[in-house]
Order: structure tokens, then C-alpha cells, then sequence
């Protein structure tokens, strides 16, 4: 994989997220601009009920409606979607969580620049410290982390059954696996970055329902049979993209 590709589109999926959603598109909108679209970060708004689109159009981002069907996976299809039918430039999807602490520019940067530089299909970033153990899993199965830059060829791959609740992170990385190219995803350090958890956002209780469910839909998701286009594993289905949409805010 070589040559340089178009510049990286920040995507944000969020649910009820105003009090912190405009300290993450502040640093978005600081990253390198080579790499980074920075001056059109989009924000999906998941049926939010505390203001988080008004704040994170304060904050610079362009906000759109998640397209009837509600979940983070059927969010970021429905930017896809408006980046495919309102914009010229059309390069890799950066994704970010609407919740993190302590993300810096250099962070965006390297999460986007080995894909639009062609070096990798996909970057994970990772967030905390990992056992052995874990980092051995994530370089077979890969991160279930809200932090990527995906290709466009990867994120086509997906098919629909993917996109539902929280399967697309699993199912990015079982795109990848499924072709035999694991080594076409790259791992992207994100020294200090933290993010605010389910018990802290919703309690013990809801918490570790919301949880339950964030890590069954996951595994799911890792069990698709989805695999890159060429590769002899992938199965027939239309294109992700373009088939609803977005709404704009």
C-alpha cells in the first residue's frame, strides 16, 4: 500500500454528550490539517436530549441527524452517507468517542496519517495501559475502540447487519481479519487519553446493563463474515453507503 490519499473526515457519534463534546471537536479541529479535514469536523447526534447538538455546533462542528434507526453503527453509516453526497473531497473516516479526556492533536493526526498515507487500511487507537494477554488479542481480533481512521474500502465492505447497535467496531476488525490482512491494521498508542465510563455516566446498575450489552454486540460483530472485496472470503451484498439520507440539523 503507497501513495498519499485524501484527507481524513472526522466523524463524532454522540448521545447525550453537551457537557464534553466541544473539548473533543476543539482538538480535532487542531490537528494537522495535511492529514485532517479539520475545518468540517461532523457530528452525528443520536437522539440527544441534553443539548448536545447546539453545543457541538458552538463548538465549530457541523451536525446531523443519525438516520431513523437509532445506534452508534447506523450514526456513523448515516455520516458516510453525507460525506458521499455533499462533499468533493471523499477520504478515509476518522471516528472518535464524544467522551474522551485528555485527547491531544497529535493524537488525530496519527490515528489518520498511516491511512491516508496508505501504509494501512485501518488504525485503532488504544487507550490505556494493556496486560500481555490483551495486547495479544487485540493484534488477532483487534480493539473494540471508538478510535480509527478506516479506509473506504473497508468501511464499504460492511454489510447491514453490521451496523446495528455496537457490532461495527467487531465487524471493521473481522473485514480485515476474514481477507487475511490483520497486518493492514495498525495499533495507535493514545498516551493519556481516557474516556468517561458507563458507571460514571449512568451508575452501577445501568451501567453495567449498558455495558453488557456495548461488549455482547461487539463479539458479534466479530463473529461477521463481512471480508474485504478480492480477498475470495467476502460474501455478495450491496454497498454500505448511499442508500438513505443523512438529516441535517
Amino acid at each position: 500500500m503507497s501513495g498519499q490519499l485524501k484527507r481524513a473526515h472526522v466523524i463524532i457519534p454522540a448521545h447525550n454528550e453537551a457537557e464534553r463534546i466541544g473539548d473533543v471537536i476543539e482538538v480535532a479541529r487542531q490537528a494537522n490539517p495535511d492529514s485532517v479535514v479539520t475545518d468540517n469536523i461532523i457530528v452525528v447526534d443520536n437522539d440527544s436530549n441534553d443539548g448536545t447538538n447546539r453545543a457541538a455546533r458552538l463548538a465549530g462542528a457541523h451536525t446531523i441527524l443519525a438516520c431513523g434507526r437509532l445506534g452508534k453503527g447506523w450514526a456513523m453509516r448515516c455520516a458516510a452517507n453525507y460525506i458521499d453526497q455533499s462533499l468533493q473531497e471523499r477520504g478515509p473516516l476518522l471516528f472518535l468517542d464524544a467522551d474522551l479526556r485528555n485527547l491531544q492533536p497529535e493524537h488525530v493526526t496519527r490515528l489518520a496519517r498511516p491511512v491516508i498515507e496508505g501504509n494501512a487500511l485501518m488504525t485503532i487507537g488504544c487507550l490505556g495501559t494493556r496486560s500481555r494477554l490483551s495486547k495479544s488479542a487485540y493484534d488477532y481480533w483487534g480493539a473494540l475502540s471508538g478510535q480509527r481512521c478506516v479506509s473506504r474500502a473497508s468501511f464499504n465492505a460492511l454489510r447491514e447487519s453490521d451496523f446495528e447497535a455496537w457490532r461495527i467496531e467487531g465487524a471493521l476488525n473481522a473485514v480485515h481479519r476474514n481477507a487475511g490482512m490483520g497486518r493492514a491494521i495498525q495499533r495507535v498508542e493514545l498516551d493519556g487519553v481516557s474516556h468517561i465510563g458507563q458507571f460514571e455516566k449512568n451508575g452501577y446498575i445501568q451501567g453495567t446493563v449498558n455495558y453488557a450489552r456495548i461488549y455482547l454486540s461487539g463479539l458479534r460483530g466479530l463473529m461477521s463474515t463481512s471480508a474485504l472485496p478480492g480477498s475470495g472470503s467476502e460474501h455478495n451484498h450491496q454497498p454500505a453507503l448511499l442508500d438513505f439520507p443523512p438529516l441535517l440539523r
